[in-house]
């Protein structure tokens, strides 16, 4: 690689960690479907979609290369919905990135997400309402809580009240 390809990839990966990216499949007025990617520093991808049936995740790996000049966004994992090797075209703000094949059509255009809460922030929160109303759930219970519609909430709705005294 060079120090431009090197520079290059470092920008697209900070591009990359930052929030969320989300591809809404739309029918005006709403959307049929999102797909929400979420890459971790260490190489991990998460993947959630949404749609009528619910949320379904999914967890492959990303990694960045230097493919004849150009950087490539490569994507691993047996179910996840995208995943082969793409090339990155971020917009000038950096608020898009669209995939595409290594051939050059764009096969998927995300938008960033800023502030997208992931499922492990609920349960973080859940936790610690749960600690602060003194409550003793099981593991199942708080799961089943867990499941009640979050999507598109800014915090989750628990189901929960305290305990009778």
């Amino acid at each position: 690689m060079t120090s431009q390809t090197d520079n290059a990839v470092s920008q697209l990966r900070e591009l990359l960690l930052r929030d969320a990216w989300v591809h809404a499949v739309r029918g005006d007025p709403i959307a049929f479907e999102s797909l929400v990617l979420i890459f971790r520093e260490k190489g991990e991808v998460s993947e959630r979609v949404y749609d009528d049936s619910g949320w379904h995740d999914t967890v492959g790996m990303w990694q960045l290369e230097e493919s004849d000049g150009k950087v490539v966004l490569v994507l691993t994992g047996d179910n996840l919905r995208y995943k082969g090797r793409f090339t990155l075209r971020p917009d000038v703000k950096g608020d898009v990135v669209e995939l595409g094949d290594v051939g050059g059509e764009t096969v998927v255009r995300f938008q960033h997400q800023k502030g997208y809460r992931s499922s492990s922030w609920h349960a973080q929160l859940l936790i610690r309402l749960i600690r602060f109303q003194g409550l003793s759930l099981s593991a199942a219970t708080i799961n089943d809580r867990l499941s009640v519609g979050v999507q598109g909430a800014s915090r989750p709705r628990t189901g929960l009240s305290p305990p009778e005294k």
